[in-house]
């Protein structure tokens, strides 16, 4: 048996389409996809489009709760805050139904000894912790007696083993972290009653995603949150998450402006 499991697009359809022709040139059995088609790039609509129309799984993420849950008691408490920008400006292109039938999308997907799910069994925007502990993960992941999980939500790809358990986090295709502009996804053989598994690295056409972001007057919406996302896309490094580590409390609390904060990271990256 063959899976790849496809995650976290974040609007950037150049990098799914890629991603997707590549898992299915690797011939598995089951694709599946895995949370986050919107919010980060331009083209969340068409992402949303493509991933419910492809006649493959689709799990929900975080993101998409974001979008669904707006306007009502469920809400994301930062929605009106800059952090929310590119939600905010990806919201304005979807419909009542859209976010219906976001609603209605699986949590997670049990295969024969394999189980898929954006974040953990327990919320959809757990972070799986570096060198997580048994104890911990076996909170993060109750009752699963598969012996193969994939994951998607953070975006640095890794491979974890737990007991005679192997966790891996398929990365992201929209804004994977690997050190260079491709998308990631997850790719697992079964042999012999084990899994072999991978991560596999796609280039793309991101000359086109980074027009898009000028097309779309992406940037103009969201500002210095939009420059981070195409940051973080174009150079494949963690700086959304350094970003907000270092300037979210002083942002909050008006200590700072977002132009300075801005201005002082991109000095510390130089």
């Amino acid at each position: 048996m063959r899976i790849a499991v496809l995650s976290d697009i974040h609007g950037n359809l150049a990098a799914f389409e890629a991603a997707l022709a590549d898992a299915r040139a690797q011939s598995p059995d089951q694709i599946i996809l895995a949370g986050d088609y919107v919010n980060g790039g331009p083209d969340s609509l068409a992402c949303w489009q493509m991933a419910r129309d492809c006649g493959l799984p689709v799990i929900r993420g975080n993101h998409e709760r974001y979008l669904f849950d707006a306007g009502t008691e469920r809400q994301h408490p930062r929605w009106a805050t800059p952090w929310f920008n590119a939600v905010r400006f990806a919201y304005r292109d979807f419909s009542e139904s859209d976010f219906e039938d976001m609603r209605q999308l699986s949590y997670d997907w049990h295969g024969d000894d394999v189980y898929v799910v954006h974040s953990t069994k327990n919320h959809d925007h757990d972070l799986l912790p570096d060198k997580a502990s048994i104890e911990a993960l076996s909170h993060l992941f109750p009752g699963i007696t598969a012996s193969l999980i994939i994951r998607g939500h953070n975006h640095k790809h890794r491979i974890d083993h737990w007991a005679e358990k192997t966790i891996i986090t398929a990365g992201s295709v929209g804004i994977g972290l690997s050190g260079a502009p491709v998308a990631v996804y997850a790719l697992a053989t079964r042999k012999n009653g084990s899994w072999h598994t991978e991560h596999r690295y796609v280039e793309y056409n991101l000359a086109h995603t980074l027009k898009r972001f000028e097309d779309t007057n992406y940037l103009d919406f969201t500002g210095i949150i939009g420059k981070l996302y195409r940051q973080e896309l174009m150079t494949g490094k963690n700086t959304i998450v350094a970003f907000i580590e270092r300037y979210r409390e002083r942002l909050d609390s008006d200590k700072i402006s977002w132009e300075w904060a801005w201005e002082d990271f991109q000095r510390i990256l130089e």
